[in-house]
């Protein structure tokens, strides 16, 4: 499959939860999308950034995408 051809299953994961990334990029999902927003806690929104910037280095050859803060947020820019 090229990159996000066709993408029939997406699988999102908690960008605080590296366990469950390393997990869900092992199943036959066709995109592992890690969640920056709504599933990551206000709290731990900045010290989660650098934990899912070495999960998307780790799984290159794995389709992931992120999904990012709303643009009019303050976390949005970094």
């Amino acid at each position: 499959m090229q990159a996000f051809e066709f993408i029939r299953t997406a699988l999102f994961v908690p960008g605080n939860r590296p366990d469950r990334v390393d997990k869900a990029v092992n199943t036959a999902a066709d995109v592992v999308i890690i969640d920056l927003e709504d599933a990551v806690p206000f709290s731990q929104k900045i010290e989660t950034r650098p934990v899912v910037r070495e999960k998307i280095l780790a799984y290159q050859k794995r389709p992931v995408l992120v999904r990012i803060n709303a643009l009019d947020t303050e976390f949005f820019q970094d």
